[in-house]
């Protein structure tokens, strides 16, 4: 798959991966073009379960960006992500609202269960869009 990149690209490609493993991150976000669809494509669905994988090896925590629809949630509950960043969760807003919105969250989400009693969710992901 690399040989069908450009070789700017491909060098790019192996350097973020030669630093992952190089470095000891404490979380891992999952690009949210791999997030996207990812619960039409079986190998998209791979890559997050492998990334996870290796963020449950090595002590990080995985957070999916882009998760705006049901079925990204979904994606990364069924492979037990452990957060989530997206229009599903919050739209971006500025700083002075992160109280108010803190406030609305924790009015519906169970963060002892993972459970969102407004959605009817439930998902592994504690650190839902608080990343």
């Amino acid at each position: 798959m690399l040989d069908a990149l450009p070789e700017a690209d491909r060098t790019r490609a192996l350097d973020g991966l030669a630093l992952l493993a190089e470095l000891r991150p404490a979380f891992i976000k999952v690009d949210m073009s791999i997030v996207r669809g990812g619960d039409q494509h079986p190998n998209k669905q791979r890559l997050v379960a492998l990334l996870l994988t290796f963020a449950n090896a090595t002590g990080a925590r995985l957070v999916a960006e882009g998760v705006e629809t049901q079925a990204g949630w979904d994606l990364v509950a069924s492979l037990n992500g452990d957060g989530v960043q997206g229009y599903l969760v919050a739209r971006p807003l500025p700083a002075a609202a992160l109280p108010v919105w803190l406030d609305t969250i924790r009015s519906f989400w169970d963060w002892a269960s993972g459970s969102c009693k407004a959605r009817g969710m439930a998902c592994n992901c504690t650190a839902v869009g608080v990343v």
